[in-house]
């Protein structure tokens, strides 16, 4: 695992090293990588705020209906790909073997 597990090693200050105080909502605190990972001098985590919810944006036409025969195979595919934790669409949400309705 490539993440920075001490979280609680304080705010990173900005680019000119000022951590005062300003106006507007407290940002959230960020956490850098572990030393190891390839993007350790250029991206943070942030460590969202309690009560912080992230709602997913569906653009195109719309999300897939369990309801219809004809695209449940997609459907099935669209829940999984949403909820189950994945790295590898091929091979994390269903093994080879498996149909999307059965992996679901």
């Amino acid at each position: 695992m490539h993440r920075n597990q001490t979280a609680a090693a304080g705010p990173i200050e900005d680019e000119d090293g000022d951590t005062a105080r300003r106006p507007g909502r407290r940002p959230n605190e960020r956490v850098r990588y572990g030393e190891t990972h390839p993007k350790y001098g250029t991206k943070q985590r942030i460590v969202r705020t309690k009560g912080h919810n992230t709602l997913p944006n569906f653009i195109g036409r719309y999300f897939p209906r369990r309801d219809d025969p004809d695209i449940h195979s997609f459907y099935c595919a669209s829940m999984l790909a949403l909820l189950k934790p994945w790295r590898d669409l091929a091979a994390d949400l269903k093994a080879p073997s498996e149909t999307w309705s059965e992996a679901f």
